[in-house]
């Protein structure tokens, strides 16, 4: 038996698929809620799907919200409404990313929120903005920025900035799971070069295992990290693979016990590239001529077997 599909039937079948694909929608969408009163956002944080809604239920108070482009630049779209008092107001979050917003009335008593809203289809990637405030000592000055896995060494991300008194950084494709070190430094002396503290002043955050969009917020400070730790001659022998001396000029000497066996020794650039250097084997080290490459940081890859390792080289 044949079927025939008229236009009408056709129409018809149309209509009743975006209905069922609709009801897919309404089924799939999340109403979260958030309480105004006594001069806070309840709660002030929230990570969301996109498509989800969010409904503000003002109990108490003459407030309003304000996630306007205008007052955050980086919120990927305006929400908001006008201040007054028993209100309800809601927005559907349709596009990712990180929304700030705050009270007007009251953003001096720190009545402000987060919205952090993820791909509705399981995204295994997130951003990781790091937000800079009181950095006036640095005020001009050049800040250089890497985001590093911290069971690989290598760099996912870096960046270089002139510093204001705040600003932001944001990082992109961390992966979930993951955890990462974000290391940081103000060239304090204006030499261009890497200095450790207190010549110029250094840092380092982490972040661990990493589950969605996070906002990490920095304040400056005098607790410096040294980034680049010089490797000393009594920390080589505890050490499986190591390198003397960092930073280095001219020349960069690796010691690992299992140099007897066939080892690889690669070099990479920031960018990923592998960077060819002239080596010799000296008593039982490897020594690199580094002379040639520009200055800057490197990684330096041993792999014996399967076994990986990879520590970081800065050149002077």
């Amino acid at each position: 038996m044949k079927t025939i599909f008229t236009f009408k039937r056709v129409i018809l079948i149309a209509i009743m698929l975006w209905a069922l694909n609709g009801v897919r929608e309404v089924q799939s969408q999340t109403k979260h809620v958030v309480n105004v009163s006594n001069d806070v956002f309840t709660p002030h944080e929230l990570t969301i799907e996109a498509g989800d809604i969010v409904e503000w239920q003002n109990t108490q108070g003459w407030h309003n919200v304000n996630g306007n482009q205008h007052t955050y630049p980086n919120n990927p779209e305006s929400f908001g409404n006008e201040p007054g008092s028993g209100w309800t107001y809601s927005f559907v979050f349709n596009t990712e990313g990180t929304y700030k917003y705050q009270c007007d009335p009251h953003v001096s008593l720190g009545m402000v929120g987060q919205i952090v809203v993820n791909s509705a289809n399981g995204n295994t990637q997130h951003d990781l903005t790091i937000s800079f405030t009181n950095m006036e000592p640095h005020n001009g000055q050049t800040l250089r920025l890497w985001v590093n896995d911290q069971s690989t060494g290598s760099t996912l991300f870096n960046t270089e900035v002139t510093v204001s008194p705040e600003f932001e950084i944001v990082a992109t494709e961390l992966e979930d799971g993951k955890s990462y070190n974000i290391d940081f430094y103000a060239d304090h002396n204006s030499n261009g070069i890497y200095d450790p503290p207190p010549a110029d002043h250094a840092w380092r955050l982490e972040l661990n295992n990493v589950v969605s969009d996070t906002v990490l917020n920095f304040g400056h400070n005098v607790v410096f990290t040294d980034i680049f730790d010089a490797t000393d001659v009594g920390a080589i022998n505890e050490q499986q693979f190591s390198i003397y001396p960092n930073p280095a000029t001219t020349s960069v000497n690796l010691f690992y016990p299992g140099f007897s066996r066939d080892v690889s020794i690669r070099i990479y650039d920031l960018a990923g590239k592998l960077r060819q250097v002239r080596s010799k084997t000296r008593n039982g080290r490897i020594e690199l001529d580094v002379s040639e490459l520009p200055r800057g940081m490197y990684f330096i890859q041993l792999q014996d077997g399967e076994d990986v390792q990879t520590r970081k080289l800065l050149k002077r």
